[in-house]
């Protein structure tokens, strides 16, 4: 069983210490003659990276006792050629960053699709990617402000899915010897991998969300002689000069203190505009239920109707289904309005009530 260690030594964050924290459950793993494991390493430090350079001293040196000597391994020299063998060839992949310092995590999408089971902290794209059936994640996704702390519980982790989980699985043969529960999650892994995680996919998103729309938008924009983009020129031009004389000056509230399901949310909204027209803004109701940091969850927008002009301000009504049970928290702002930009934040001006 060969677990795989891999990259994490080109930056400093990503913590090889974590199995080496308790050298007594490591060397217990390593000697278990009835259920062996090996550690395979590789990597390579930057010229300038000191901890990264004394990282790979200690696992060398704690590769040679001995002991362990044929159970864990440090390869020298690592290069794509060597990468090839070690997607293809492991077992397991093993990520150890500090959250959320992770950048993506390719090598461990490469390995697998060739059917490696990534075990992982949750970060990069394995925060995405992970299900109990394609893999093992370490820790919930805490993020932690003493490092010290948060390796020596990220180390437990490891050890107890290890050796309650990875190494039992794997070791679990049928009469034939082969390990079904362990191939059921490569053949998962592979699949949801696979379809979600590879250049195919990237390019077609690519191409769906960015590169079409934007071909697009450059032939609307362009134009019967680019009308488009000078209507866009002349309403940015008003917005920058009046968008500071926009103010939501109240918010009335017309439903009680209690809401259950289905019922209606039911809010008017005092807006001064300044010179700007109602056809220039979209002014929203944004809510929805307020989750355990105060803010709100999964939130809901929809435009509000202007009712009336009252003297120098414009009323704005709405009434918005409650969907979900639990406090919830609203709030009103202010967007510009115009089917000639390609999106509503893209001027860079909102005003929250």
């Amino acid at each position: 069983m060969n677990a795989v260690n891999h990259g994490w030594l080109a930056t400093t964050y990503k913590r090889g210490n974590l199995l080496f924290r308790d050298p007594e459950r490591l060397m217990k793993l390593l000697s278990d003659t009835e259920r062996p494991i090996q550690l395979i390493f590789a990597g390579k430090a930057h010229p300038h990276d000191i901890p990264g350079k004394n990282m790979i001293k200690d696992i060398v040196h704690f590769a040679n006792r001995p002991e362990v000597r044929s159970r864990i391994l440090f390869l020298e020299n690592y290069d794509m050629n060597m990468a090839k063998y070690l997607v293809s060839g492991s077992d397991v992949w093993l990520n150890t960053p500090r959250r959320p310092l992770e950048a993506s995590g390719t090598s461990g999408m490469k390995a697998a699709i060739n059917g490696v089971l990534n075990c992982s902290v949750l970060d990069g794209w394995w925060a995405e990617a992970y299900n109990p059936g394609i893999g093992w994640k370490i820790g919930n996704g805490e993020e932690y402000d003493d490092a010290e702390i948060q390796d020596e519980i990220e180390s437990k982790a490891l050890y107890n899915l290890l050796e309650q989980e990875i190494v039992p699985t794997y070791y679990d043969r049928g009469r034939d010897g082969l390990p079904r529960e362990w191939i059921k999650m490569m053949k998962s892994s592979m699949q949801e991998v696979g379809a979600q995680f590879s250049s195919i996919r990237m390019l077609r998103e690519y191409a769906e969300k960015f590169y079409i729309p934007a071909l697009e938008n450059h032939n609307r924009i362009s134009a019967d002689d680019y009308a488009a983009a000078k209507r866009v020129t002349g309403l940015t031009a008003r917005l920058e000069k009046e968008w500071p004389h926009t103010r939501i000056k109240e918010i009335q509230r017309k439903h009680g203190s209690a809401l259950n399901v289905g019922d209606k949310l039911t809010t008017e909204a005092l807006v001064e505009l300044g010179k700007l027209k109602p056809e220039d803004v979209k002014v929203e109701l944004y809510y929805g239920k307020i989750g355990s940091q105060g803010e709100i969850e999964n939130p809901s927008r929809i435009e509000m109707n202007m009712a009336k002009k009252e003297g120098d301000v414009y009323r704005y009504k709405i009434a918005a289904s409650i969907t979900e049970a639990g406090q919830q928290g609203y709030a009103v702002r202010v967007l510009p309005k115009s089917n000639d930009l390609i999106h509503e934040f893209l001027p860079g001006m909102v005003r929250w009530s």
